[in-house]
């Protein structure tokens, strides 16, 4: 009975096989593999290449950068539907660290939603602590124009409810002054740019007072 040897892995299988019984190669693709006169050299040459194909197919699917220059703003649409974690922290102020996560959800109707919570630690003069949590709730539409993300929230569909406080007194004084201030932030601020979209983040930017600030959301 005729036989050959497997232009992949260099065993010896039948000459009419259409499929390696050893390395389990179809042998359709035997054009592509390395041409090399000693098997057991093959056989390496042949699992390095297995082992890079998978690394930089591992690397291509984590760091294609869909960009402006790259996609379309109808592909970014797709590629950007999904669920993202974020967090943020801002202590601009020496006395007060503001951080918010949460959840991040583009849906492909053109709806965005997020949920999280927002943490506020206050130092007074001596250095002690009081902490308030509130609950974060926000949605609206979304659209992408150019590379840029442009939310339409409006400010009744804005919830931030307080869920936890040790200062009573601070905790009225946020609720009375700097909550609904946010609220109008966080509805006035409504377009960032995409700079990086992956199958593992997306990347944004927007300008604040001439200060880049760059935002990286996860995939979940």
């Amino acid at each position: 009975m005729d036989t050959k040897q497997c232009t992949y892995c260099g065993e010896e299988i039948l000459a009419a096989a259409n499929e390696c019984k050893h390395c389990e190669e179809w042998l359709e693709n035997a054009a592509t593999a390395i041409e090399c006169s000693n098997p057991k050299v093959k056989k390496k040459h042949v699992s390095a290449i297995v082992v890079g194909a998978i690394a930089i197919a591992a690397f291509l699917s984590t760091a294609l950068v869909f960009a402006d220059d790259k996609m379309s703003d109808e592909q970014l649409r797709k590629a950007i539907v999904g669920r993202y974690y974020c967090t943020e922290t801002d202590d601009s102020d020496e006395d007060v660290t503001i951080t918010v996560s949460g959840i991040d959800v583009f849906n492909a109707n053109g709806v965005y939603e997020f949920i999280g919570t927002i943490v506020i630690s206050v130092f007074d003069d001596y250095d002690d602590m009081s902490t308030l949590k509130y609950q974060l709730e926000m949605s609206g539409k979304y659209e992408i124009e150019n590379s840029y993300i442009i939310y339409d929230c409006k400010f009744e569909d804005i919830h931030i409810t307080l869920i936890e406080s040790d200062n009573r007194e601070l905790s009225r004084y946020f609720n009375n002054h700097y909550i609904p201030l946010l609220k109008y932030d966080l509805m006035l601020d409504n377009i960032e740019k995409i700079i990086e979209l992956t199958d593992r983040f997306l990347k944004t930017e927007i300008e604040d007072e001439g200060e880049k600030i760059i935002t990286t959301y996860i995939r979940m």
